[in-house]
């Protein structure tokens, strides 16, 4: 992946990379939102998401105005990141929250909450079925994507069976001094199958292109005025759909190396 990087080149210009965000007028993105959105504000619920298909899928699924449609990778800048938790004891999670969700992995609200670290739930093996977490931990992404024509970002989900791939990207730009937000990633999907032989997604980062000085520094204050909207909502994570096999409370994808789960 170091290669990658070394090959990476400056984006030739905003307007090739197509990522409406960094074209607009910051103070019109204000006045815009602060007209469109009122008191209520926004909360990252309120963001499109960019899907990973079930069954193995190598196709993303995001959304424009013209309606959804598959792509098979991702350019973006991240804006933002966090790692979160959630946990649903009930097999059916489809519009339910978790009854236990940490903003930041260390911390758990609901119950049982306390320290994620000591909870028997982040423990591996202690899903439904197989050796993973029963407590669901992913990295959740605010990207803004190339193509996209909102100046909002989208909201990516990297599942657990990924955090590994996207941990080896942050320490390949961060050992190099090149921030997260820094770069274009392409984000692309590999199908993998499980000890018990079901097939599933698992998301690749790398980075394709460096952003120019007023880029970053664009990205800068865009991030400044989405993370105020993202900190002040209530945070939980999407609910994940059953399995295919019907374990429930979390996608059971089979055995991670325990380094999956340390990602800080």
């Amino acid at each position: 992946m170091s290669q990658d990087l070394v090959q990476a080149k400056p984006a030739q210009s905003m307007e090739v990379m197509q990522i409406t965000a960094l074209q607009a007028d910051l103070a019109a993105v204000k006045q815009v939102l602060a007209e469109n959105l009122g008191a209520g504000g926004m909360s990252e619920f309120d963001l499109q998401r960019i899907k990973i298909p079930a069954g193995g899928g190598i196709s993303f699924e995001v959304t424009d105005l013209d309606g959804e449609k598959s792509v098979p990778k991702i350019k973006a800048v991240i804006l933002l990141h966090r790692d979160v938790r959630g946990y649903w004891p009930d097999p059916d999670t489809t519009g339910v929250p978790p009854v236990c969700h940490s903003n930041d992995c260390v911390s758990g609200i609901g119950d049982p909450g306390g320290l994620c670290g000591r909870c028997p739930l982040a423990q591996f093996g202690s899903a439904a079925k197989g050796k993973g977490q029963a407590c669901k931990q992913v990295k959740q992404l605010f990207l803004l994507r190339d193509g996209s024509d909102s100046i909002l970002p989208e909201v990516f989900n990297a599942p657990p069976t990924s955090l590994n791939n996207f941990k080896k990207l942050a320490l390949m730009l961060g050992g190099r001094g090149v921030g997260l937000s820094g770069v274009v990633i392409e984000i692309g999907l590999t199908t993998q199958k499980n000890e018990g032989g079901q097939k599933y997604s698992e998301a690749t980062f790398k980075p394709v292109s460096v952003l120019s000085s007023e880029e970053k520094a664009k990205v800068q204050e865009l991030a400044a005025i989405y993370r105020p909207m993202m900190d002040a909502a209530a945070k939980t994570i999407d609910a994940a759909p059953p399995t295919p096999n019907g374990s429930g409370v979390i996608r059971d994808h089979g055995p991670m190396p325990p380094e999956d789960s340390a990602f800080d």
